[in-house]
């Protein structure tokens, strides 16, 4: 084999890597870097609002952090959404709806953010005027402030469906007016969950949803 034919197949393949690295390239920045949930109150109980209320959601544009509207957003809830959030793994999405006294819960499409309700939803609040929803980062628990019962709702996530569960001696009594909640979690409690094989072993996505990569092939 001469020199020459050697430097046209080295070009061929140098050429034909860059073709194949151009392309990831444009995918990854194609890639949506996540979702964005928003509650939307609708006309009961918030001036200005449209309808019973809804979600919104929204694909984050990885390279600029611009919102596109998911499709078939907005998606429908109980009547007055106030809080939303998703789940540690990003499976999962409840709303905490304050006009009908319920949670609203959907799983996510990995691919691309659109909400599919949870068979069951909307659950029961356990409480009246439901305001803020939290979850626990080890995501086992959703809790709720309810307004007006001056209570706290918990419930427990089925891992597998994301539906909700009351714990037992739910809803707790709390202060007066309880408009929202946050959630500590111990990191020692958390080891021992996982050790005993409670818990998927993958780090939670705690502030946002986020699709779940693709492993790149190798190029032969």
């Amino acid at each position: 084999m001469n020199q020459q034919r050697i430097g046209r197949i080295l070009y061929g393949g140098f050429a034909a890597l860059l073709v194949v690295c151009f392309a990831a390239s444009r995918i990854a920045a194609q890639a949506p870097a996540g979702f964005v949930y928003v509650a939307n109150c609708g006309s009961v109980g918030c001036p200005g609002g449209v309808g019973t209320g809804s979600v919104s959601a929204y694909m984050i544009e990885g390279m600029t952090g611009a919102l596109t509207p998911v499709p078939g957003s907005p998606f429908a809830t109980g009547i007055g959404p106030q809080g939303v959030i998703v789940d540690p793994f990003g499976r999962f999405v409840y709303v905490a709806n304050l006009q009908s006294n319920s949670v609203s819960a959907y799983t996510i499409d990995p691919a691309t953010g659109a909400l599919t309700e949870i068979p069951g939803s909307p659950f029961a609040a356990g409480g009246t005027s439901p305001r803020t929803v939290a979850i626990d980062p080890s995501g086992q628990f959703v809790y709720v402030a309810n307004v007006t019962s001056n209570n706290i709702s918990a419930f427990i996530i089925d891992p597998t469906t994301g539906g909700l569960t009351p714990v037992p001696g739910s809803p707790f009594a709390a202060g007066t007016a309880p408009i929202t909640l946050v959630v500590q979690h111990l990191q020692a409690n958390s080891f021992m969950r996982r050790t005993a094989g409670a818990l998927p072993a993958r780090e939670p996505i705690l502030a946002a949803s986020r699709p779940t990569p693709s492993t790149p092939r190798p190029v032969p």
